[in-house]
């Protein structure tokens, strides 16, 4: 029964919204998946056969081919991997409520009232300030993995999960810009 009423107001919201704010909710769903995805593996880059690293933990191997996994904060600079993790947890947060304030209304009475007038540019908003997070994320990651000691010559290497992390960010950027021109 509650299920019934859920779906029934989701199509309900859904058959209100313009066009581009269904482009921009189907821009948003996989950039949530995909970041989803990214934050929960230890693939964003790799140091050339010694290291992996993601996120929230890291993948280090030594000589006998062992390998160990540790949080990622337990690694070479703590401080800057809270600041990285707060980063990307604060992007992850705007891209479920840019998700959230697009099927719902019930966020609108928090919305200032400055903005509540045209909704779509407080959606485009926090959409954009996900993506800068993200961006920013990604460029403070490898900053970091970049300062960790290393072979000469060998860089850090993007792996698959922060290729997804960058096309999540280039997808909610996608969606802001829909959003401002549905305004």
């Amino acid at each position: 029964m509650i299920l019934q009423t859920v779906l029934t107001n989701l199509m309900l919201r859904l058959h209100k919204m313009g066009r581009y704010e269904k482009i921009s909710l189907a821009l948003l769903f996989p950039a949530n998946v995909m970041y989803t995805v990214a934050a929960s593996t230890h693939f964003w880059f790799e140091l050339p056969g010694v290291a992996w690293y993601g996120l929230f933990y890291a993948k280090f191997c030594d000589l006998l081919d062992e390998c160990h996994y540790v949080p990622a904060f337990f690694t070479n600079e703590p401080g800057f991997y809270h600041l990285l993790q707060l980063v990307c947890v604060f992007a992850w947060a705007c891209l479920a409520l840019s998700i959230y304030m697009l099927i719902s209304d019930s966020m609108d009475s928090r919305i200032p009232r400055i903005l509540r007038k045209n909704r779509n540019n407080a959606i485009a908003f926090i959409c954009f300030a996900s993506a800068f997070a993200m961006s920013g994320g990604l460029y403070l990651f490898y900053y970091i993995i970049n300062d960790f000691p290393r072979e000469v010559d060998k860089y850090p290497e993007m792996k698959w999960a922060s290729m997804f992390a960058s096309l999540a960010c280039a997808l909610e950027f996608l969606a802001g810009l829909f959003l401002l021109h549905a305004s």
